[in-house]
This record gives C-alpha cells, structure tokens and sequence, in this order.
C-alpha cells in the first residue's frame, strides 16, 4: 500500500531528477557551441547535474533512471571509467528502465570508445544495434572501424 507520504517523496524525487535532467541538457547545449562557450561556466553546469544526481542516488541508489543519467554525464565529461562501471551492469541486466536499452549499449560502447577498448566498444555497438536500427549507433560503429584503419 502506497501512502500519501511515499507518494509526495515519490513526487520530489521525480522533480529533482527532472531538475538535474535541465542542468544536464544545458551542459549538453553548452557543449555543443564548442568554442562559443565559457569552460568554467559549463564546468559549474555539469557539477550541479552531477551533485543532483549523486543526491538521488543516496536516496535511491537503484533507481536505473538515476544512474543512465549520471553515467552519461560522466561519459560526456570525459570520465569514461566511472561511466563504463555504471552502465556494464545496467546494460547486462537490462535495467535501464525509462531508456531503451540501445542509448545504454551505445554510451557504453562510446566509453569503451573514448579509451580504446576498440572489443568491448564493437561488441556494445553490436548490442546496441540489436535493438534496432540508430543512425547514432551505426555513427558511433563507423568511427570504430576508421579509428581501427578499416574504413570500408
């Protein structure tokens, strides 16, 4: 039985993630005018994203939402490490609930990526394509194979 007390944190939870979730799409924005942007400034933007979600996670540290997200930041944020040990087991058990399965597979892959780990990157890509056709996967798969010397 759910009662009015679960509900209403229930209710703030989701809030805050939604919040954290702004912050992160900033940062996302912020990134993507490459040069046009202050350093510093998209730095506090991803921080805040990161505090939120790390405090969510002290909440509910199962939440799979929470942690897809937190995870994609660290990947973004060139901390590929921190992010490849959150999404393994989202992606291995097939709890990133609220995501498709292809986005986890396919950061994981980009992670895998980012520190040459060129198997376990190709072997995501794969998953990831499993679940369907993504111009952003077959992206991620082709810069793969250039990045390897096999273009074709």
């Amino acid at each position: 039985m759910t009662t009015s007390k679960d509900a209403a944190a229930r209710r703030e939870f989701d809030e805050a993630l939604m919040m954290a979730s702004q912050w992160h799409q900033r940062f996302i924005d912020m990134i993507q005018l490459k040069g046009q942007v202050d350093v510093k400034d998209a730095a506090r933007t991803a921080q805040t994203a990161e505090d939120i979600y790390l405090n969510l996670l002290n909440t509910d540290y199962k939440d799979s939402r929470v942690v897809y997200q937190l995870a994609t930041l660290y990947m973004q944020t060139n901390r590929n490490g921190l992010a490849i040990h959150l999404l393994s087991p989202l992606c291995q058990t097939g709890a990133a609930a609220g995501h498709p399965m292809q986005a986890a597979w396919n950061n994981l892959g980009a992670a895998f990526r980012n520190e040459h780990c060129n198997a376990e990157a190709r072997f995501a890509f794969e998953q990831a394509l499993s679940e369907g056709d993504s111009t952003e996967v077959l992206t991620n798969l082709a810069a793969l194979w250039v990045n390897e010397g096999t273009p074709e």
